[in-house]
Order: structure tokens, then C-alpha cells, then sequence
């Protein structure tokens, strides 16, 4: 099992390009991630997940740019159009790739749910958090979007120099939190039908492919996996979902997915307290017990949640020694026995059967 760690941001939305006025300095994630890159490696990181268009804060800004309210569609916004990247964002790009390389490799997370959903004013009128669901929910803007916007940062990471150093391209975190089942969805978070969802993954996941790298999509469920890509699939080469033991409320389950394809858990807690409690482990629970269990089950991949998480809500984070020891032990190749034997679990495990 190779390990990763969700290093997701420095300033969420605001990593690459110039920040808005008071938002920090250019690219000031770069000292913090020289003086680590070389410590996360001697702990057997072998990844780093990060969020590069994040929100979209830098993706559209100054007049006549930035993401405005729908007035036909209350709670709703329109992002008139889509503009290319910066070349400011390109150098920064740019720049972190040249921290990575094939024994520490970078799975570039291109957006995350809040793009779509509704705009945040930042009181600087020039940017506004979110409110960029036209870039999928309208068929010509995607067009727009992969054009101006994604085709640039997955030439770069196409480069022969820079192909060795990706994982996986992540077209999207979560994308349930964006997305509605049916228009009877009072969720106002909710901006994108399923199907062109679906859609707008398909075409992105079609272009990573034709560049031959791997490409994934950072589910929130695993049910979403096979869900998704159901009648018409995604065209995914690697699988991943997210698990918190508190989302689920019984044990990790098996990746019982396309056996010809890996799979990753994207997201798991380092926090161990109460709340974070992984139902395998009950009070032994430990990211030493995460892992080792993670690998009896099967998955090539686990990203622990997270090295640097700035969010007030985020309750899953929880790095200290007792997480470095774990890796440590990981990479030694000392892992503990999964509670359960190997292939066969309890009844109300909540494993998938066969």
C-alpha cells in the first residue's frame, strides 16, 4: 500500500497567482512546503493531494469578470465568461511541480465542490468566492473552460519532465455537494443536474486519458462510485471515495469496485477523538489502525486528511507525532492485524459481500 497525505492549501483559492490585497504573499506555500517536502519522505510519503483551482476565487476577477447573482434563478449566480489562466498562476503551477518527482508525486485536485456552488463577496469587488457553476452546468462554457483553463494545466503536466511526477489528475472533490438528484431539490448548494455532472467528468476524464495519465474523481461516498458510473461510466482509471468512520457509521468497506482498476481512499482522518472514531477500531482506534486496515482490505492508496487544513470546520484533523510515528511504522512495513480476518467479517460489518 502506498500512502499519501492531503497537503490541500496554503490559502484555499488563492495558492497560484496573485493574491487579493490583504489575502498574504504570492505563492507563500512555498517556503513551508520546502523545508517538509524532504521530511514527509523520509515518513514514506510517496503523494500529496492539493486543490489547485479550489473555490475558483483567482479564476475570473476585476470588472466584468467575476461570478454575478442570477436574477431569474434565486440563490443562483452566472459567470459570464471564462477566462484564460494568468500567466502569474502558470509560473506557480509551474513552480510546485518542481518540488515533486517520481518517488513524491503530486495528484493535482482540479476543483473542489464550492466552485459551484453560490458566490461568496470577499468585500474586495473584484473577487468572488464561488459562483462558477457554468463552467459545468453550461455545455459552451465548459467548452470554455477546458479550453482556457484545463487543457493548459494538463499539457504542463503532460511535459516529459513532469509526467513521472503525477499520481493521478483529480478532476473533482466531492462532487455530490454540488450536484442534484432530481429538480425537486430544495438545496440551494445543489446547483448541478447529476447527468451533466456526470457528463462534464466524463469529458474531463476523456482528456487526461488521451494524454495517458490517470485519472480519478475524490468521491464523499463510496455508494457514489458505482453509483456514477452506472449505464454510461465516468471512464475513470483509478477509483477513490472518502471515508470518515462518523459519515458511515460502520466499518471500512472492501473496494469491491472494476478489480482491473486501483483504488484509493482519498481522505481519511488523522483526528482519533470521539467523533472521528472509526467503528472498526471502537477505543483502539488510531491512524496506526487506519492504515494498517486500509491495506488488509486492499486499497493501493491512502491519503490522510490533512498536513494543512485551515478551515475553523474542519474536526478531522489532528497531525502530531503519534500520525508521524504511524507513517513511520507504515513505511517499515509494521502494520497491525486488521479486527477482522481478511476476506470474511461479521454480519453487520458492512463490507460488500463477493
Amino acid at each position: 500500500m502506498n500512502v499519501g497525505v492531503n497537503y490541500p492549501w496554503n490559502n484555499f483559492g488563492a495558492d497560484f497567482g496573485d493574491p487579493p490585497p490583504g489575502w498574504g504573499q504570492r505563492r507563500d506555500w512555498e517556503r513551508t512546503l520546502a523545508t517538509e517536502i524532504d521530511h514527509l519522505r523520509t515518513l514514506g510519503v510517496r503523494a500529496l493531494r492539493w486543490f489547485i483551482l479550489a473555490d475558483g476565487l483567482l479564476l475570473g476577477t476585476g470588472a466584468g469578470a467575476v461570478p454575478h447573482v442570477d436574477r431569474s434563478r434565486p440563490g443562483q449566480w452566472r459567470f459570464d465568461q471564462v477566462p484564460q489562466l494568468t500567466t502569474e498562476f502558470v509560473q506557480d503551477f509551474r513552480r510546485l511541480l518542481g518540488f515533486f518527482s517520481a518517488d513524491l508525486q503530486l495528484m493535482p485536485v482540479l476543483m473542489s465542490f464550492e466552485f459551484c456552488r453560490p458566490g461568496e463577496p470577499t468585500g474586495q469587488a473584484a473577487y468572488v468566492k464561488q459562483g462558477r457553476s457554468d463552467v459545468v452546468y453550461d455545455p459552451a462554457k465548459s467548452i470554455d473552460f477546458r479550453r482556457n483553463v484545463f487543457d493548459r494545466l494538463l499539457a504542463i503536466t503532460a511535459e516529459p519532465e513532469n509526467r513521472p511526477k503525477i499520481l493521478a489528475w483529480d478532476i473533482f472533490n466531492e462532487p455530490e455537494l454540488c450536484t442534484r438528484a432530481s429538480n425537486n431539490d430544495p438545496d440551494l448548494n445543489h446547483t448541478i443536474p447529476i447527468e451533466r455532472m456526470r457528463e462534464f467528468l466524463r469529458e474531463c476524464a476523456s482528456r487526461v486519458n488521451a494524454v495517458q495519465l490517470d485519472s480519478t474523481v475524490g468521491f464523499q461516498h463510496r455508494s457514489s462510485v458505482e453509483e456514477w458510473n452506472r449505464d454510461r461510466p465516468l471512464g475513470l482509471t483509478m477509483q477513490q471515495f472518502h471515508y470518515y468512520g462518523y459519515d458511515y457509521g460502520r466499518p471500512a468497506p472492501l473496494p469491491r469496485f472494476d478489480p482491473a482498476l486501483p483504488c484509493m481512499l482519498g481522505e481519511i482522518g488523522t483526528s482519533v477523538f470521539v467523533r472521528s472514531m472509526w467503528p472498526d477500531h471502537g477505543w483502539h482506534d488510531s491512524v496506526h489502525r487506519r492504515l494498517s486496515t486500509a491495506f488488509a482490505r486492499g486499497y493501493q492508496w491512502v491519503f490522510l486528511w490533512s498536513r494543512h487544513s485551515t478551515s475553523l470546520n474542519d474536526h478531522d484533523t489532528e497531525w502530531d507525532r503519534s500520525t508521524e510515528a504511524a507513517l513511520a511504522a507504515i513505511r517499515d512495513g509494521n502494520y497491525r492485524p486488521d479486527p477482522y480476518q481478511p476476506g470474511r467479517a461479521p454480519r453487520d460489518a458492512g463490507v460488500v459481500a463477493g
